[in-house]
């Protein structure tokens, strides 16, 4: 079974999970879509098919210089090349683009495609057919919000005797 916010199978009653840091981010993004007015049992859907694309970025970006990845001046310099305003200089962005209820060549299309794209990708995927509903959300700068938020806490074990 593919899960979309962890890695191992399911331990059973009364053993400690331990999320990892990818993991804990989905999650983040799951609720991110809630909020977003989409049902839960569609969230964690677009998030485990979105796992494959997105845990090796989410690793890569985590690797990646803070003092380069947030250098204020070459993200004005990104900003003023592209149509997007960007908070980073390697922005990656989660796009689920959604078909449902069109008619292509009297077929009924009810996809949904969850694809992970760098900045340059964006547009060129967005304008390859007129008509598509987007919903994207930029990955880099809550990643590395997140793993600073987590670096200053402390796993707590739970159950009884360990309060």
């Amino acid at each position: 079974m593919r899960y979309a916010f962890f890695s191992g199978e399911a331990p059973g009653r009364g053993a400690e999970v331990y999320f990892s840091s990818y993991e804990v981010f989905a999650l983040l993004k799951a609720l991110d879509l809630m909020h977003h007015g989409w049902p839960q049992a569609t969230a964690v859907k677009i998030m485990r098919q979105a796992r494959p694309l997105l845990e090796s970025k989410h690793e890569y970006i985590l690797h990646l210089d803070p003092a380069e990845l947030f250098d204020e001046k070459r993200i004005r310099e990104i900003t003023e090349r592209s149509s997007a305003t960007v908070s980073t200089t390697y922005p990656l962005y989660l796009v689920i683009s959604s078909r449902k209820g069109r008619t292509l060549q009297n077929v009924r299309d009810e996809t949904r495609e969850v694809v992970v794209l760098e900045n340059e990708e964006l547009m060129p995927f967005m304008l390859r057919e007129a008509g598509i509903s987007f919903t994207v959300m930029e990955l880099t700068r809550q990643a590395y919000d997140l793993q600073a938020a987590l670096a200053k806490t402390t796993p707590s074990k739970r159950g009884r005797g360990n309060a």
